[in-house]
């Protein structure tokens, strides 16, 4: 429930809901042909509020200001909950990283999957971009000790599908309402039901396709807080160190290899779910605390029903560390960054020698010592169609194709 006051005993609010009800109510009432067993409804209302509840709102900015971290990086899963035109259960997973930049109002930008099991299998990469709104910090003031807060969201969702005809687009709108519960000064848990419009060629064709997920995870908050930065100059403890000086200047370039599962977007169009994989291997430099340049070469081994595949690529990506952006800390061993790139790609059935090909993903890194880092990184690639056109393939009307992979590596610092 959304809930905006207009005076401090009067107030509107808007309620969404779900109700899940048993396969047999549509049996016993004799309604034939519903494959659905929920219905989402939207509450218009006013409430009245018995007492008075008054806030500071000049404290509530000083409390912001002083005391409150305002970055924050999230991680969930969830239950998609069947939709029209597909009417199947299926699971949701998003990483996303975003900040507060008053009491209320917040950003928050992240990839988003989805995927479906039962056949036609349906798979989804994309991103998405929410404007936040802190409704117990607007009803009640900011207060960083808060055991449970109320935040609601509304965005822009886009990406890739991949369905009956291999990938095309899909975007939409959704809109979520996230409780939040306070675990520590750094980690909060959370639950957050979303509803989404979605619209694809593979799925919708020319109408608009609602549905529903309930999505649950962690928060965990970045920046440093006037009390924070007392409290390690008091240790002696430097967290804010020039570049020139720091660990990760001292030992700017670094070489890395990486391998992992995948799955590649056309190895589950005959029904049966194959496992593909990758290696990269790369070397790189970093230029600030936050950006890296890095060069790497890729073989992804697609695996189809048909054919296999090598997919071979050279690729310039771009390394962005949020951790760093939000909480510079020379100290920290565990640092999550966000990578995107472009190239180009040739495979081993290809009757064109290269195409275009271009990536992104998130990598979690851990400093193991001052040589050696450790990461895993959850990442797409996507490739022109002329670099995979194999015979059984050829009438198909995909326009890309794409592999989703979960890479396992190490890196070298020199």
């Amino acid at each position: 429930q959304a809930l905006m006051r207009i005076n401090p005993n009067w107030g509107i609010y808007i309620e969404p809901q779900v109700r899940i009800f048993a396969k047999k109510f549509y049996d016993e009432n004799h309604i034939v042909g519903h494959y659905r067993d929920f219905w989402t409804s939207l509450n218009l209302g006013v409430r009245y509020t018995i007492g008075e509840h008054n806030f500071d709102y000049a404290e509530s900015w000083g409390t912001f200001a002083r005391a409150f971290k305002k970055g924050f990086v999230e991680v969930a899963g969830g239950v998609v909950f069947p939709r029209p035109l597909y009417g199947k259960t299926g699971s949701a997973y998003n990483a996303a990283f975003g900040r507060w930049f008053t009491p209320v109002s917040g950003w928050r930008i992240g990839l988003d999957g989805e995927l479906m099991v039962q056949y036609p299998r349906y798979i989804s990469a994309s991103v998405a971009a929410d404007y936040l709104v802190n409704i117990s910090s607007a009803v009640a003031g900011c207060n960083p000790d808060r055991l449970f807060s109320v935040v609601g969201s509304v965005g822009l969702y886009g990406g890739v599908a991949n369905f009956y005809k291999g990938l095309d687009p899909v975007v939409g709108v959704r809109a979520g309402l996230q409780g939040r519960f306070r675990v520590s000064d750094n980690l909060d848990i959370f639950v957050e039901p979303q509803g989404l419009l979605l619209k694809s060629p593979t799925i919708t064709g020319s109408t608009i396709s609602p549905q529903v997920r309930v999505m649950a995870g962690l928060s965990y908050k970045l920046g440093h807080t006037s009390a924070s930065l007392d409290a390690a100059e008091a240790t002696g403890v430097q967290k804010r160190v020039p570049f020139y000086r720091s660990n990760r200047g001292q030992r700017a370039n670094f070489a890395s290899l990486a391998g992992g599962p995948g799955v590649f977007s056309l190895s589950s169009q005959s029904g049966s779910f194959r496992v593909s994989g990758a290696i990269d291997v790369y070397a790189g430099r970093w230029f600030s605390s936050v950006s890296a340049l890095r060069f790497g070469m890729s073989y992804d081994f697609a695996t189809t029903p048909y054919v296999n595949a090598q997919i071979g690529s050279l690729h310039l990506d771009y390394m962005l560390d949020v951790t760093n952006i939000f909480e510079q800390d020379d100290t920290r061993k565990f640092n999550i960054l966000g990578v995107v790139g472009a190239g180009f790609g040739w495979s081993n059935v290809s009757s064109s020698p290269i195409g275009v090909m271009a990536q992104g993903g998130v990598q979690f890194r851990y400093r193991l010592n001052q040589d050696i880092d450790l990461h895993i990184e959850p990442s797409i690639g996507v490739w022109a169609r002329r670099v995979f056109t194999p015979e059984a393939y050829r009438l198909t009307k995909h326009r890309a194709v794409a592999m989703a992979r979960v890479m396992f590596g190490a890196s070298y610092k020199f």
